[in-house]
Formats: structure tokens, sequence, C-alpha cells
């Protein structure tokens, strides 16, 4: 994720050391590497996870643990104090369902989750409200596209449409790289 002229980078898995829950930060001006080392508490070794950038802090949901293990974790990670706070745990509604190989972006004051892996492929869409700390269960407008893990995906804000590209189905089967998904997100009304 992007802070100014920084980015972070958490986690991911290595050959050699497995699971990693490592936090570096690359200045864009100097062109340079450095690791964080924030104190305890602080997530678990993981890959296939998700992060976004939102205020002053970087949003980590789900991912894979242990090597094997999906979880549903949220953790903050505040930039200018180089500090963990989290598993959060929300104040309402229902924690989407562990997974890895999601896809997560910003809309308004929220985070936007989809699809992914757990022990079956999922389609579904979850929004967590950062300022209110909880999480909501949406149906989209119109057709959604179907399940999947490893996909990209980008928000265009104003219009509230998220859009999805490939990804990878149960089977292993790529899906083709021709399709290309729109999927129009509800608005958060307060």
């Amino acid at each position: 994720v992007a802070d100014g002229q920084t980015l972070y980078l958490f986690g991911g898995r290595t050959e050699r050391k497995g699971d990693r829950n490592d936090v570096w930060l690359y200045s864009i001006s100097t062109d340079h590497w450095q690791r964080a080392k924030p104190g305890n508490p602080q997530p678990s070794p993981r890959s296939w996870h998700t992060a976004v950038s939102w205020g002053q802090e970087m949003f980590v949901f789900g991912g894979i643990v242990n090597t094997k293990d999906n979880t549903d974790e949220l953790w903050a990670y505040r930039f200018a104090t180089n500090t963990w706070r989290g598993p959060l745990s929300p104040t309402s509604g229902q924690v989407p369902l562990p997974r890895h190989g999601h896809t997560a972006v910003v809309y308004e004051d929220s985070m936007l989750v989809f699809a992914g892996s757990t022990t079956w492929d999922l389609q579904d869409l979850h929004r967590y409200h950062f300022s209110e700390n909880r999480w909501e269960a949406l149906v989209a407008d119109g057709p959604v596209p179907f399940p999947r893990y490893t996909h990209a995906a980008a928000m265009v804000a104003p219009q509230g449409t998220m859009y999805m590209h490939g990804g990878t189905t149960g089977n292993m089967s790529h899906i083709r790289n021709a399709e290309f998904f729109r999927l129009d997100v509800p608005r958060h009304h307060k």
C-alpha cells in the first residue's frame, strides 16, 4: 500500500522461510528499502492476504497462516507510530468467512472484499466500515462473477464500480484472460 512517498509491504511467503509477517518500507524519493520492526501485538505470518490503505493505516485482511489455514483476521498498522492493532473485533455485522486469494479495494469510507477461496471458491461481497468498525454483507446490483480466487480488482470510486479480471477456479483451471467483470456496488448511506 502507499502512504505519501512511502510504499508498505507486509507478509507473503518465501520458499526458504515460509510465511512471513515482516513490514518493509520503500521510499520512492530515496529509492531505499527499510525493514520496520513493530512491537507486539502483530499479525501472525501469512500469505495470500490483502492490504489496503485508509486514513493513516494499512488494513490487512485474511490470508493463509501456518502455510495451510485460512484466516478471517483483520489487522491495522499505523504508519506514524509503527504499531499494529488487532485482530479487530467488529462492533456489529458478520465477519466474512476465512479466505485467501481474495481482492480488497477502498470505496468511500470502507473496504470491499470480494471472493477468494476457503475449502471452496467464493463469490461473496463484503464491506468493512472503517470508522464504524463493522462488517456488512452486500448484494451486488446486476450479475455477479463466477466464484474465483487470485483475480485482480480495481475500484472506480465516483461511480461505485469495481472491475475484476481473471482468476482461478477450484479445479486450478485459469479463467480466460479475456474475461472482465464489472460489479456495481451499493452506496453507503449513513
